[in-house]
């Protein structure tokens, strides 16, 4: 039985262990240093507000090179998580200590 790959929310892992902040971080991340985890990617908009490109065509040793000019104007908005997910080693670590008989 695999298990299956979702996203995991820092707060629903604050609550069921009763961890705060500062301390749920610090387990967070050192698990993220054993590769079990990674964080989610972030959410990223980038809207084109205005973009103009101009092109010049010159010669050089029969050969056509195309020079182009781009002006960009882009607004970029930036949202971190804190959500993680299990990486593929992370998965086959659980699954062999679930597999692991302990009395």
């Amino acid at each position: 039985m695999a298990l299956e790959i979702h996203v995991i929310k820092m707060k629903t892992i604050e609550s069921r262990f009763d961890i705060e902040r500062p301390f749920s971080k610090i387990h967070i991340e050192n698990i993220e240093a054993l590769n079990l985890i990674k964080y989610d990617n972030p959410r990223i908009d980038i809207e084109d507000t205005f973009s103009e490109a101009k092109g010049k065509i010159k010669r050089i040793n029969d050969e056509e090179l195309v020079n182009i000019e781009l002006d960009l104007d882009l607004d970029t908005d930036y949202w971190p998580t804190d959500n993680f997910k299990l990486t593929s080693f992370g998965i086959y670590f659980v699954e062999e200590c679930k597999s692991v008989n302990v009395k």
